[in-house]
């Protein structure tokens, strides 16, 4: 059974409020790690962790006592600012795939309780990050999935329709179409080290609506940091998918909902012929992104 670990940003709950909700909720129990986070730990699905989403309010010392005291002073300052406008978030265990209609109920709780998402406020950004594990570390178990997801996504966009501002802050950005044409050439099938390298060469940040750095890291570090020796990147073998919003207090959006537009790119990865067949398509098409949404929609039956 593969797993998912789940990122979810919101408002209206502060981190002590939402670590003892979850350990109502779940079991466990928890502890504060510093003044902005906490850990849940010995809960039904696992161990939980409990932040403001910005390192600055977090320091950690590096073992100079009086400056260690002065960095954890200033992070209070900025987390005791930054709280006003700077969403929390919670980080799953990975969770099994069969296991994740508890997390949905978990997120129902606590707009319940008071959890708000991004469209709560304009100067709101909230995102919904899912980590689904890679079926296996081969390029066989990758390549057919970010083939498909590079296809279908402008019908996700389409589909999921982002906050304008963090589609002004630019979080979440698709790949190139050049990228995109690589992809669904029915014969791009090269080895792991190409892909990764191609990959690199064509996304060489973070920001991207499925952001692989994570997972490429995972498989070969040290050819993903002699491209992006200051990034950011925490390797791990799952696929890092950013694009959803996090819309708790929207009556219309469920996590089941996003979960299951992922799901449509896992069953058009694990069809050949329909991933070639929208390859092809993709190649063929001369028209604009809204009708390459029509189109891919069509194939898949969506």
């Amino acid at each position: 059974m593969r797993c998912v670990g789940v990122e979810i940003e919101f408002g209206g709950l502060d981190g002590l409020t939402t670590a003892v909700f979850l350990s109502e909720e779940l079991g466990g129990e928890y502890r504060q790690t510093d003044p902005f986070a906490y850990k849940v730990t010995g809960t039904s699905l696992g161990d939980f962790e409990v932040m403001l989403d910005t390192s600055y309010a977090h320091y950690k010392g590096k073992s100079h006592k009086f400056l260690d005291e002065v960095g954890a002073r200033l992070a209070n300052l900025f987390g005791a600012a930054a709280e006003l406008v700077v969403p929390y978030e919670i980080v799953t265990p990975p969770v099994p795939m069969d296991r994740l209609g508890k997390i949905s109920k978990l997120l129902r709780r606590m707009a319940e309780s008071g959890a708000s998402g991004t469209e709560t406020s304009v100067f709101f950004a909230f995102g919904l990050h899912l980590n689904p594990e890679a079926p296996s570390l081969t390029a066989g178990g990758i390549l057919p999935i970010l083939k498909a997801f590079a296809l279908l996504s402008p019908w996700l966009w389409r589909s999921i329709d982002p906050d304008p501002t963090r589609r002004l802050l630019r979080f979440a950005e698709p790949y190139g179409c050049d990228y995109v044409r690589l992809l669904a050439d029915p014969s791009y099938e090269p080895e792991l080290a190409r892909v990764i390298d191609d990959y690199l060469a064509h996304n060489p940040t973070r920001n991207r609506d499925l952001d692989m750095l994570p997972l490429f890291a995972h498989l070969d570090e040290g050819r993903v940091r002699a491209r992006l020796p200051n990034e950011k990147i925490n390797g791990r073998p799952t696929f890092h998918y950013r694009l959803p919003d996090a819309k708790l207090g929207d009556p219309g959006w469920s996590f089941a909902g996003e979960w299951n537009r992922w799901v449509t790119v896992e069953r058009l990865a694990g069809d050949p012929e329909r991933l070639k067949e929208a390859g092809r398509a993709y190649l063929a098409h001369e028209g604009s992104e809204e009708a390459w949404s029509d189109k891919i929609a069509g194939i898949i039956g969506a």
